[in-house]
């Protein structure tokens, strides 16, 4: 669960499903907010070449140290 203190982030995130091998995938970037994510994941749509691949912001929680 969230706990008090930890900070979420969002990471910009590559993915190609390739038969037999499984996915091969590449974190683009990492952001602050959806909003900032999301703006990339425009710019980086040129990079969807085919439809097995897809491009996704993905949430994620940075626990304090």
């Amino acid at each position: 669960g969230c706990y008090k203190g930890d900070k979420i982030m969002w990471a910009l995130v590559w993915f190609q499903i390739v038969t037999g091998l499984g996915i091969e995938y590449f974190q683009l970037g990492s952001y602050d907010s959806y909003q900032k994510c999301n703006a990339s994941m425009q710019s980086a749509a040129v990079m969807k070449t085919s439809v097995s691949i897809k491009i996704a912001c993905i949430e994620f929680k940075v626990e304090p140290e």
